[in-house]
């Protein structure tokens, strides 16, 4: 993140250098234009003696004065390129900073998720090789709970290895041209039953017709595979999930609502932020906090967004996909 600062950076700083040496090479040929229309004009010919002025030598240090028009035509475009430049530097130093605190809040994070897991097999395994254990039933559920918590690691371990891989500049996409509809229809197929077997009941309305798009089918799919994930953990019999597909001239708004648990407004700003999860999901263990941030960043590099936009009428929560229609 930060040397893609820096990057971003000194290439700002190489186009705006190089705009101004256009726009000063512009302003000086039409200057110079102007100034050879008007050959016997004052401002060709005049002259201000600099050395007579300052030290009483005249006619040492004489400045015409259409050179000094042009001096200050560029001072006129050295200020502006400053502010800029300024501003530019501001701004990429706050992002900079946000970087190295999202960088801390990843370490504590990470290290607090992995904690727990950690300290439950490390008890376990010395009571089991201690033989504090003896009962062969508990000695299996022993066994079991290390099993359990292993998995939650290597799968908390996979997740931050692609937030991090997702977010370095290395990381390329492998776009195709594809039907946006027919992948919401997989995602719906995969958890229809799963939604039918606790009493959710789960619509959608799509477009008949193919909306296509430049997209990376597998990353696609993990955003669904969140979206519906989440949405089967906090809805319950009874709750309806609602999937809508919009289309807004080259823009594809997908929404994925429903009427369940609503989400804390203390996390609801930063949601999509790493480890940011409500106390139900800290305390069941059924969550990580790093899905939604990962459905983020693979929205953004697909130069679209995930938002959690104003719940729609009749339902507590709705998530907003904005994809570019191809």
């Amino acid at each position: 993140m930060k040397n893609k600062l820096r990057y971003y950076l000194v290439s700002g700083i190489l186009v705006i250098s190089f705009l101004l040496i256009i726009a000063i090479f512009i302003v000086q040929i039409g200057l110079s234009s102007v100034f050879s229309a008007y050959e016997d004009s004052v401002i060709v010919t005049g002259y201000l003696d600099i050395s007579g002025a300052l030290w009483k030598r005249p006619g040492e240090f004489i400045l015409y004065y259409s050179d000094l028009i042009r001096i200050v035509s560029f001072l006129f475009l050295l200020i502006p390129y400053v502010i800029i430049m300024e501003q530019m530097v501001r701004r990429l130093m706050k992002r900079l900073k946000n970087a190295e605190s999202e960088k801390e809040l990843l370490i504590i994070g990470m290290a607090h998720d992995l904690k727990t897991p950690i300290t439950t097999i490390k008890g376990y395994s010395q009571a089991l090789c201690d033989e504090v254990i003896q009962d062969e039933k508990q000695k299996r559920e022993y066994l079991e709970a290390i099993n359990r918590k292993a998995v939650q690691l290597d799968t908390l371990i996979n997740l931050l290895f692609d937030y991090v891989s997702l977010g370095s500049a290395a990381y390329a996409l492998k776009p195709e041209r594809m039907n946006i509809v027919e992948v919401i229809k997989e995602n719906i197929g995969l958890f229809y039953t799963d939604f039918e077997e606790r009493g959710i009941h789960f619509t959608f309305e799509v477009p008949e017709e193919p909306v296509y798009i430049q997209g990376d089918v597998k990353q696609l799919n993990r955003v669904f595979e969140n979206l519906y994930g989440n949405a089967l953990k906090f809805n319950h019999a009874g709750d309806v999930v609602h999937t809508e597909v919009s289309l807004m001239g080259k823009r594809i708004a997908i929404y994925v609502e429903d009427t369940g648990e609503p989400i804390p407004e203390d996390i609801a700003d930063n949601l999509f932020d790493p480890f940011v999860m409500g106390e139900h999901s800290r305390k069941s263990g059924s969550g990580n906090g790093l899905g939604l941030c990962i459905a983020a960043k693979i929205m953004e590099l697909h130069h679209g967004r995930l938002l959690l936009s104003r719940a729609r009428e009749g339902y507590t929560k709705s998530f907003l996909l904005l994809l570019e229609n191809k």
